[in-house]
């Protein structure tokens, strides 16, 4: 198949869950013997080092001077004679991931369009501007911005494929009247265990000889990812008389407030070694506010050890069992921890998640590459 994988990201810069799945979907589908060019915000001699030849740059930067500045839309002003190479091409499938990649593909008309969702748009948004404090007048009109381009990737894309099942119920909610063509065109498919990204190691470490009880991977940008709920929790225990050896990674622009106020824990900022610290760790926390599919719940699923997560979004379509997510409260969080280090509960967690570990063990690029063969377009 001729396939052109587009994204407005720099898939060499800051590695997020959504850039490792772009990148590993492009070098499977390379190597599947697919005719693949790639176009992204990448230096092209960086990519170039990487052993990417077939790419061209996307342009992110600079301003327009029109009336309209929204991000999406500068880039897609910026980008005409992209779009227009892409269009003159004829791909049999057009790869683009959530909708600021896919809403200037959408706008020329461009066919064959593979609308990835990989969040749920209108709610991380929602989220972000509370925690700027944004006027509600201006955070009200990019509200509506992002839910009109979001309905019209549903609309002009060929297909659109999810992650989990949460997402497409939220895009079918906020775009009702397009529900039966949403439903017509959509495909899930949940992520895999990656072992590329982390490797196993349920065998070679003793739990009790583990450097952390309890480690939380997100960021510190806005609350999304529930740091502040996590804190509040480690607070409440250590109120209870449960000392804990707390480790958080990730970085962003509350980091410093938080290592200046929580001198109990030990916050590393972003790291690339993720895996070392999971592997240090015996439990895993996922307080999620929003997120769709987790990649840090796989990442603790392949390494062996337990993991809990809020009963929000899409977690509990990967930790199915009640059992292992708790209620987005300070009170709820502090209770599942200790319930799960309990020696007796916590062996009954690890011989259960390792399971389910088995069962998100597939080829996620072969999935993939079954989902685009099996609707493959001819012109």
């Amino acid at each position: 198949m001729k396939i052109c994988m587009f994204s407005i990201g720099d898939i060499y810069g800051k590695q997020t869950g959504g850039i490792k799945r772009f990148k590993e979907l492009y070098f499977y589908l390379k190597k599947a013997g697919h005719d693949v060019k790639l176009y992204c915000a990448t230096d092209i001699e960086i990519l170039k080092k990487n052993g990417i030849t077939e790419a061209e740059s996307v342009k992110t930067d600079g301003r327009y001077k029109g009336f309209l500045r929204i991000p999406s839309y500068v880039i897609y002003k910026n980008n005409q004679e992209i779009y227009k190479k892409i269009s003159n091409e004829k791909y049999d499938c057009v790869i683009s991931f959530d909708v600021p990649s896919t809403i200037g593909l959408c706008l020329k008309g461009i066919p064959n369009i593979y609308y990835f969702v990989r969040q749920d748009l209108i709610q991380y948004r929602k989220i972000q501007y509370e925690n700027m404090n944004m006027k509600p007048l201006k955070k009200n009109i990019l509200l509506i911005a992002g839910w009109i381009m979001e309905g019209i990737c549903v609309r002009k894309s060929y297909k659109i494929v999810s992650q989990c099942k949460y997402d497409l119920n939220q895009i079918k909610i906020r775009h009702i009247f397009c529900k039966w063509m949403i439903k017509k065109k959509s495909i899930i498919q949940i992520n895999n265990i990656n072992p590329s990204w982390i490797k196993k190691c349920v065998n070679t470490i003793d739990r009790s000889q583990c450097s952390f009880d309890v480690i939380f991977v997100g960021n510190f940008d806005d609350s999304r990812k529930g740091y502040q709920l996590f804190i509040d929790a480690v607070q409440l225990l250590k109120e209870r008389g449960t000392k804990l050896k707390i480790v958080m990674l990730g970085g962003g622009k509350y980091l410093d407030v938080c290592i200046q106020k929580y001198r109990d824990i030990l916050f590393t900022g972003f790291v690339n070694n993720v895996g070392d610290y999971i592997s240090q760790s015996r439990l895993m926390v996922v307080p999620s506010y929003a997120d769709s599919c987790p990649n840090t719940i796989m990442e603790a699923l392949q390494v062996g050890i337990p993991v809990i997560g809020a009963d929000s979004s899409g977690i509990p379509e990967i930790l199915t069992n009640a059992e292992w997510r708790f209620a987005l409260t300070p009170e709820s969080l502090a209770d599942k921890i200790q319930n799960i280090l309990k020696s007796e509960n916590y062996a009954a967690c690890m011989n259960e998640q390792r399971k389910r570990a088995d069962e998100l063990t597939f080829d996620w690029g072969q999935a993939i590459e079954n989902i685009l063969c099996e609707q493959r377009l001819v012109y």
